[in-house]
């Protein structure tokens, strides 16, 4: 259940994220993904998409680590530089696990091209599982997590 939880924070962010960067897509049959694995998990994937000549272009590339446990821990999103012909950083998603009061933090954060490092943390999300990972209550907003946000809880 954990890993479910999981998976869909990190749709949600990622699809907001995304979302400005698919603007040009017209189907969805003009691009693919090309994933690499190691020890059954996904550890990068290449966004493919067909452009003006007909022919498939690499358009972003996916990195993902895991902790000892599995656990995805760093998400990060490249766009390709035509221009210099090299993959440039445009963001990234942190994971942190506090396995003693069952928290799951999400922490976002934009690459900064002049300082060549991301940026402090622009966006979170927060969320509090029950004992078989069930999501008991939850939060999100802008910069660094503040313990004294408010949770929603679900009932």
């Amino acid at each position: 259940m954990k890993t479910t939880i999981i998976h869909f924070a990190f749709a949600t962010i990622l699809l907001v994220t995304l979302s400005s960067f698919s603007a040009n897509a017209q189907s969805e049959y003009n691009f693919f993904f090309d994933k690499k694995y190691e020890n059954e998990k996904i550890v990068s994937k290449t966004k493919y998409e067909l452009n003006y000549t007909g022919l498939f272009k690499p358009t972003y590339y996916y990195t993902y680590s895991y902790n000892s446990l599995g656990q995805l821990t760093k998400e990060e999103t490249f766009k390709w530089d035509i221009d210099k012909s090299i993959w440039e950083p445009v963001c990234c998603i942190e994971h942190s696990f506090d396995i003693i009061s069952n928290i799951i933090t999400l922490e976002y954060r934009t690459w900064n091209k002049e300082s060549m490092k991301y940026n402090e943390i622009s966006m979170h999300a927060v969320y509090s599982l029950g004992s078989e990972g069930n999501l008991l209550s939850y939060t999100t907003g802008k910069g660094k997590y503040k313990s004294a946000e408010k949770m929603i809880t679900i009932k």
